[in-house]
């Protein structure tokens, strides 16, 4: 049951947030609220650990040698993909009005448009791989059963947004 709890939390959150509220940034306070305070929760209360061994075994310590490595081939396959894609393929994937129109209604428009988009490509794969790749794996340490947890719970997590568009 806890299992089940914490991999459909996150989309559950997207649900409620996409679904009933209709707003991203009321979406995004509840996902990443999840995605933050389940793990640090978990250890601090439940398994009593201070915040400086909690945040170690999230794999929250930086290296600068692990900083760069990530910068350098974040920043690569976000041009490569990200931009060259969108650039050549958008108008194949996206109907542009609905789309705007989706995106005026969930609120991801106006004055807090570029916090929005900050958050999404700076907090989001943070707080994803935190969750994701940290807490579910360290708390199911078999590997290859976190990997197959993983792998079922991503198409779960994604199609409440696609389900919304």
């Amino acid at each position: 049951m806890k299992l089940l709890l914490l991999l459909c939390g996150p989309a559950v959150m997207i649900l409620i947030g996409l679904q009933g509220v209709g707003s991203v940034p009321v979406t995004f306070v509840l996902f990443y609220s999840w995605l933050l305070l389940v793990p640090l929760v978990d250890m601090l209360l439940r398994k009593e650990k201070k915040l400086s061994q909690a945040m170690r075994d999230c794999g929250l310590v930086f290296r600068r040698k692990n900083m760069y490595s990530g910068m350098s081939t974040g920043i690569f396959f976000f041009f490569l993909a990200i931009l060259l894609g969108g650039y050549f393929f958008h108008s194949h994937v996206f109907h542009r009005e609905k789309l705007q129109s989706l995106l005026i209604e969930w609120n991801f428009s106006g004055d807090h448009l570029i916090w929005l988009i900050l958050i999404l490509l700076s907090v989001n794969p943070f707080l994803e791989e935190l969750y994701w790749s940290k807490y579910i794996q360290t708390a199911y340490s078999d590997f290859l059963y976190g990997i197959v947890l993983h792998l079922v719970s991503l198409p779960v997590r994604h199609s409440f947004v696609c389900l919304a568009v």
